[in-house]
């Protein structure tokens, strides 16, 4: 059974907070904070608890690694034992793949900067790789931002990919969270032109029906600039919730 097997959670901390303005231009985006919480933590807090121990929680810097190490500490005591930092400064997909190489497949991916309710979302990914062994997108046709993909599906597939986001209706934006499978991150490692992106792995083996997909209706923000911090009070509940 699938399900028993181990599985690993990697984010993606990205780099400087350039487009966050003077406030983020010299610090780890995922560590600027949102009503008083580091994004990262905010992920970590809905994230740790939605995966099975042992599976490993790692946090995957470069720019400013320094911000995120200070803090792993804190973190490790107050939300989960699993978490770990690894420095990896090759940019984009060649740094995903440095550190895959090292975790048990499947890999769950996520970003620092997209703050959602991970702990309903990505048991659903679990449950649907269970299912039947695919990689898993997720999407919503709620929210939308200005740098995410869009896709069409249908009964739990997708079925087209889109590269920059399309407004029309039926396609949901790709939240930022994917469940890797070992044909994806072969893929990455080994297409013509590689290394290439999850997303373009995932892209490539959409026609062939083998990309699942779960719908996702609550609320998310994708922080890309400093705006982005400034949320109503009502998001607030949802998105930074109580921390015992």
């Amino acid at each position: 059974m699938r399900g028993s097997a181990m599985t690993s959670v990697l984010v993606r901390c990205g780099g400087l907070g350039s487009r966050l303005g003077p406030a983020g231009a010299q610090r780890q985006k995922t560590m600027l904070e949102l009503d008083g919480t580091p994004l990262l933590e905010l992920v970590l807090s809905q994230a740790c608890p939605a995966v099975p121990a042992p599976a490993p929680i790692v946090l995957l810097t470069g720019h400013r690694a320094r911000d995120v190490e200070t803090a792993v500490p804190g973190w490790r005591h107050r939300i989960d034992q699993r978490i770990r930092a690894i420095r990896e400064n090759a940019p984009g997909p060649a740094g995903v793949l440095g550190v895959a190489a090292q975790l048990p497949a499947p890999i769950v991916l996520v970003s620092g900067n997209v703050v959602l309710p991970y702990s309903l979302l990505l048991p659903r990914l679990l449950r649907q790789w269970d299912r039947d062994g695919r990689p898993v997108v997720a999407g919503s046709s709620r929210w939308c931002t200005s740098r995410h993909h869009t896709v069409d599906a249908h009964a739990g597939t997708v079925t087209s990919w889109h590269r920059w986001p399309h407004r029309e209706g039926g396609r949901y934006e790709l939240l930022d969270a994917y469940l890797l499978t070992t044909n994806v991150l072969d893929l990455m490692r080994h297409a013509p032109c590689a290394p290439i992106s999850h997303t373009r792995a995932l892209a490539a083996l959409v026609p062939g029906g083998t990309v699942a997909f779960t719908e996702f209706s609550g609320d998310w923000l994708h922080v890309e600039t400093l705006t982005d911090l400034t949320v109503t009070p009502s998001r607030k509940a949802v998105l930074c919730p109580q921390q015992s």
